[in-house]
């Protein structure tokens, strides 16, 4: 069996990543001819809404085999709106390239995408595009990555560039041999006895770009397919090949869920162990799912192969699995990486008629993308989303158009606030009333740390509680913290079930779900809670004449932050700023500074949010505050025809 890498391509929006990507394919003997992002004919943005926007939406595979070995290339989004599908994609790679423009040099996204490639450890090269444009500079863009990398080696020397033209060589060997030498102490005596040439130089340098103590830098033009060659040749020669036993225990992750006319979803997958075939049986939660298809894709094409094993790509047909769900052993999978974090909310509405079409349709987007967050109150025929960004509406509102054709209204996007308990206290309920039921509940909740989540235990015992109604009330649990007091979502907070009772006769099986939601609201009304905000960790460098601008501006944001340096008449800035003020501030640096800052930001957690700037919100459905309808509604029992669909 042949090697497999499994490569993604990065890069900040217009760098050149999905041209890049089309060059590749070109250079494989995949296509005839390289496809254009302005004409609509590209591989990997193939669906109508990404050649109809000219972006990519959502993360895209590309198979090929070049130099003897299997490329399973896989072409992320580069808008921070869909960061999600760069996550998901981190978590299957071996190795990446991240596509740098040679005219505006590091931007935003590319230093994002950095770190995260560097919390995972991925080994990774970086090719310098756009050579033949008016600026372009190499030798600046380099220095730049030098800084930002550290370990940033250049394999292409470059003689001329811009508009008079494009020259440029591969490195020569003794210059990789130089090089190699500095990233390990076995290659510099390789290289002090003049034995670091042919394979022993290959060996080294492959050992450093694994290491990452060396990041191989590549320059050209992919719209004229210049330096894709050495870049391809580069990618098979140094990166490393994916492992997996195909023989061991399951291990796979969906990485990505695309619904087809004709096959239905699909759900593409990276084998980390083990190995399937057309017509196995899935376990996912609760059932049983057979494969009815496995299919190698490239773009919207794809070819049945009936088998995926262990370090191979592929797509699934005939599963309901979502994005994000691991089939098998959790073990064996990657840890996520968190780029994102949805901070807008957006009620959504449509005719009478187009709701069901509408309910359909959200649920298929969220299958697609889980940061994709949908709160119905159905009874108000009202839908929320929780998006990233508004060029995510933008999309959505499209999809919904396109593809179930429904004429969707949208309100202003709200930002996403949370809560947390105020101090310690008690939250208790006795649900005995209307029989039959039975569920007593009290529970400790106690403030954590920002940033701490949830934690839940319990130290009553079965006599008490039986262990099966236990775990209901475990599982009502994100339920019950969905909405708080003021509508958010509460967090930073440890929960102790620390007593109750059931009882014998009484006592439903599902009174247990209905007394939590209950007995936690009970709770963090009486503690009170803290509203907190959302934050964004910012980098931002400008121009020395505009510093005094940009600082002032962060101050009437609310924001927190430090000069870090200054160098070029360029200063440095990092910090942090809230959400809700700073929603106008990437706009207004490249105002003020003329386009010639570079601002990127994260989301960074949330914090207290001034008392006097605290913004509840509307509590979706009924609460459980009003006890005697909630319970009503919970049990279907409600007789207001307007309560219900």
């Amino acid at each position: 069996m042949k090697p497999n890498i499994n490569l993604g391509i990065f890069a900040h929006v217009d760098a050149g990543k999905t041209t890049l990507t089309e060059q590749l394919l070109f250079a494989a003997g995949v296509v005839r001819s390289a496809g254009n992002v302005d004409s609509g004919t590209t591989q990997t943005d193939y669906t109508e809404v990404e050649r109809s926007r000219r972006i990519s939406v959502s993360a895209a595979s590309a198979q090929f085999e070049y130099n003897g070995v299997n490329i399973n290339l896989i072409d992320t989004p580069g808008h921070m709106d869909f960061s999600s599908e760069v996550e998901r994609a981190l978590r299957v790679i071996d190795c990446a390239v991240l596509v740098v423009s040679a005219v505006e040099g590091i931007q935003a996204r590319t230093e994002i995408v950095w770190e995260a490639l560097c919390q995972r450890n991925t080994p990774t090269a970086i090719f310098i595009n756009k050579l033949d444009r008016a600026g372009a500079s190499f030798s600046k863009t380099l220095e730049a990555l030098g800084e930002l990398t550290g370990a940033a080696v250049p394999f292409t020397e470059v003689k001329k560039e811009g508009l008079d033209g494009l020259e440029f060589s591969p490195v020569d060997a003794d210059g990789l041999a130089e090089a190699a030498a500095l990233t390990d102490e076995a290659a510099m005596e390789q290289y002090l006895d003049g034995a670091l040439t042919g394979s022993a130089l290959k060996a080294a340098l492959k050992k450093a770009v694994a290491s990452r103590r060396m990041i191989p830098v590549y320059g050209g033009s992919a719209a004229m397919g210049r330096g894709v060659s050495e870049l391809i040749r580069g990618i098979t020669e140094l990166m490393p090949c994916a492992d997996g036993n195909p023989d061991g225990p399951l291990a796979a992750l969906v990485y990505k869920v695309e619904h087809s006319r004709s096959m239905g979803r699909m759900c593409h997958v990276r084998m980390f162990s083990g190995s399937l075939s057309n017509r196995d049986t899935l376990s996912l939660g609760n059932e049983v799912a057979k494969i009815a298809q496995i299919r190698r894709v490239t773009g919207g094409k794809y070819t049945d192969v009936g088998t995926v094993r262990a370090g191979e790509i592929a797509a699934l047909c005939g599963i309901g699995a979502r994005a994000g769900d691991i089939l098998g052993d959790e073990k064996l999978v990657p840890r996520p990486t968190s780029l994102t974090e949805p901070l807008l909310n957006v009620k959504v509405t449509c005719s009478p008629e187009d709701f069901p079409k509408l309910t359909e349709a959200v649920h298929e987007l969220t299958e697609e993308d889980p940061l994709l967050k949908a709160f119905w109150v159905k009874e108000k025929r009202e839908l929320t989303l929780s998006v990233t960004g508004t060029i995510q509406l933008e999309i959505i509102d499209t999809l919904l158009k396109t593809r179930w054709g429904i004429n969707a209204g949208f309100g202003a996007p709200s930002v996403i606030y949370r809560e947390t308990p105020a101090g310690k206290g008690y939250g208790f309920d006795a649900y005995t009333m209307p029989k039959p039921c039975w569920a007593v509940l009290k529970f400790l909740i106690e403030p954590l740390p920002r940033g701490s989540g949830v934690e839940y235990s319990s130290i009553v015992e079965n006599n008490k509680i039986f262990y099966r109604y236990q775990s209901q009330v475990e599982d009502a649990i994100p339920t019950a913290l969905r909405q708080g007091p003021s509508g958010w979502e509460v967090t930073d907070l440890r929960i102790t079930l620390v007593d109750g009772n059931h009882h014998t006769i009484h006592t439903h099986p599902l009174d247990f779900a209905v007394a939590t939601p209950m007995a936690m609201m009970n709770g963090l009304v009486s503690i009170g809670t803290v509203m907190l905000e959302p934050i964004l960790r910012f980098r931002l460098t400008v121009p020395e004449d505009s510093m005094g601008k940009v600082l002032g501006e962060l101050v009437n944001i609310r924001g927190e932050f430090e000069l870090t340096g200054t160098k070029n008449a360029r200063c440095r800035i990092e910090g942090t700023y809230p959400v809700s003020s700073g929603a106008d501030f990437p706009g207004f640096v490249t105002r003020v500074t003329g386009g010639k800052g570079v601002l990127s930001a994260v989301f960074d957690g949330y914090r207290d949010c001034p008392q006097e700037l605290c913004q509840p919100t509307e509590y979706r459905g009924i609460s459980p505050l009003d006890r005697a309808k909630y319970i009503l509604w919970v049990r279907k029992a409600l007789t207001d025809p307007e309560m219900h669909l």
